[in-house]
């Protein structure tokens, strides 16, 4: 649809993929650039003819996860490294111990999504946890692995 309006105009389109996932699209008149427009989601999709959302349109798991009103402890790692999968062990222990008290957000750098994620929050290294209070902001972060207690001490949980 976008090639038959530009056609219609007299334009020229040219798409390409910018910054792996965002696509440019720019329509040109006797070579001189008339429009240039950003497209992401549903309008990458459908210029793809793909059914792999653009990694800009996917839902932020951390920003949903500050939203429920309870303290947020997210865990960036990677299968790969093995102090991330040290914490997995204690995520799990955590989920089982005050799941109900608390949110647990696991982000897997080794996946698309988990990159993205990672670049959003600037992490650095991995594993690296951040730590949200109640009411969505945030209260610290480390790098490393960090034993339950200590986690539960950073969102006010601690016992006792």
């Amino acid at each position: 649809m976008l090639r038959r309006i530009a056609g219609t105009c007299g334009l020229k389109l040219l798409w390409w993929r910018h910054a792996g996932q965002v696509w440019r699209v720019l329509l040109m008149r006797r070579g001189a650039a008339v429009l240039t427009v950003a497209m992401v989601g549903a309008a990458a999709l459908w210029l793809t003819g793909t059914n792999t959302a653009p990694q800009s349109a996917l839902p932020d798991p951390i920003a949903a996860a500050r939203l429920t009103g309870k303290p947020v402890l997210v865990e960036f790692g990677a299968g790969s490294c093995a102090a991330c999968r040290e914490m997995k062990g204690v995520l799990a222990d955590l989920q089982t111990s005050h799941g109900d008290r608390m949110v647990i957000v696991d982000i897997d750098f080794g996946t698309p999504e988990g990159r993205m994620v990672l670049r959003k929050y600037a992490m650095q290294a991995i594993p690296t946890q951040l730590f949200y209070t109640a009411d969505g902001a945030e209260a610290g972060r480390h790098l490393g692995a960090i034993p339950a207690d200590q986690i539960l001490a950073r969102l006010g949980l601690a016992d006792g």
